[in-house]
């Protein structure tokens, strides 16, 4: 029988580079409305999401395909404001399925921006790139592997 795996990544963003890493490991994550927080007086945006675990190999169980997603914290530093569009904030259960992380340089940081499926974004104006992400659980199986089309609303 196969066993959930200990959570192994954790990552440091400190440029645009770095960001790919972390939109690479994001890719497909799911998030609920109510776990997205922005702190104005620590200057911090944190979220925790279930990411899906690209890095993990294909595994079988029972005759069947599985994979797996880990609970993961991430965390954005020196944030100055947070706007969010297309997202109900009145629903905290609400689910949102992470596409990217881009980061757009601007005259006094730059904005990092969460693709969100639906054309729902988060975006993040900051002094500089400062992030961190981190599993905060054992990993679970699933039989369910995302399908681009359809998180970005596709038939």
């Amino acid at each position: 029988m196969l066993k959930p795996r200990d959570p192994v990544l954790k990552l440091r963003a400190e440029d645009q580079d770095d960001l790919g890493v972390f939109s690479a490991h994001l890719q497909d994550a799911i998030l609920r409305v109510g776990d997205i927080i922005y702190l104005p007086k620590t200057r911090r945006l944190a979220l925790t999401l279930n990411r899906f675990c690209w890095e993990c190999p294909v595994e079988k169980l029972d005759g069947r395909e599985v994979y797996r997603r880990v609970m993961c914290g991430l965390h954005f530093e020196g944030v100055l404001s947070v706007q969010a569009k297309a997202i109900d904030r009145g629903n905290p259960e609400g689910l949102l399925y992470l596409l990217a992380v881009k980061f757009e340089s601007g005259p006094k940081g730059g904005t990092i921006a969460l693709e969100l499926a639906g054309g729902a974004s988060i975006r993040a104006e900051v002094e500089a790139i400062e992030a961190g992400l981190s599993d905060l659980s054992a990993g679970w199986l699933t039989e369910s592997k995302p399908r681009h089309d359809e998180l970005a609303g596709g038939k």
